[in-house]
């Protein structure tokens, strides 16, 4: 959908954006879209007291994008980690720090507004104010997620999954072994969350990431202003 434009993901912590968009992410990225696509993490996720390896995880991440997509992988955004992990609120610092990242963005991705986790849920409140000039603002589907009715998806399938999306979040060790077994397996969700959205679409494909747009822009021109020199 996206072409020649510069797109910021914005994630409360390590893995959310791999896990609301990791497939979407990696179509994004491929050359022929002359996309320059930027990554922030807010926070590092540490609260639990893995902050050293959720960072690295992250950084591990990073590096095989920036390997793979040289071109059109600007990296992960120098303010990333700025807040501390589960607690961020809406509030007007936190809306300003959204307005810096996003910066001249034409497109930017995020978490929405209605969701169970604290974090998740400011983003979203805030990225309304602080993307306000951007012509472009999806929300992806968080994990803790409340009521998200997508209404623009993404269909892959499962091979595709497997050595796309699946690969991003398994960089994420960590999270994958904490939750491995229990109600909230992070690769068995996946899966069940694809196959979901694939219904939810009636895609061939049967897997689809899902999308819920506060705007976009139906128009052949996606840049507010001429690409930065890199």
């Amino acid at each position: 959908m996206f072409t020649n434009a510069r797109i910021t993901i914005i994630s409360a912590h390590p893995d959310d954006l791999e896990i609301g968009m990791g497939q979407y992410l990696l179509e994004l990225l491929q050359p022929a879209r002359q996309n320059e696509i930027t990554l922030c993490v807010v926070t590092d996720g540490g609260a639990g007291g893995f902050s050293k390896i959720r960072r690295k995880e992250q950084a591990t991440a990073v590096g095989y994008l920036s390997k793979k997509f040289p071109k059109t992988f600007a990296g992960l955004h120098p303010k990333s980690y700025a807040w501390k992990d589960t607690e961020l609120v809406p509030s007007k610092s936190l809306i300003s720090y959204l307005e810096l990242v996003s910066g001249k963005s034409d497109v930017v991705f995020t978490q929405s507004p209605d969701d169970s986790h604290q974090d998740h849920r400011a983003l979203g409140v805030c990225a309304r104010p602080a993307c306000r000039h951007v012509r472009n603002v999806l929300f992806y589907q968080s994990y803790t997620a409340i009521d998200f009715q997508p209404s623009l998806f993404f269909d892959f399938t499962p091979d595709e999954m497997k050595e796309g999306k699946l690969r991003l979040i398994l960089f994420h060790q960590s999270q994958i072994d904490r939750y491995a077994g229990s109600n909230e397996d992070v690769v068995h969700d996946m899966y069940a969350l694809a196959a979901y959205n694939g219904f939810l679409m009636k895609s061939p494909k049967r897997y689809a990431e899902g999308f819920l747009p506060w705007k976009v822009a139906l128009t052949g021109n996606t840049r507010n202003s001429p690409k930065r020199k890199r």
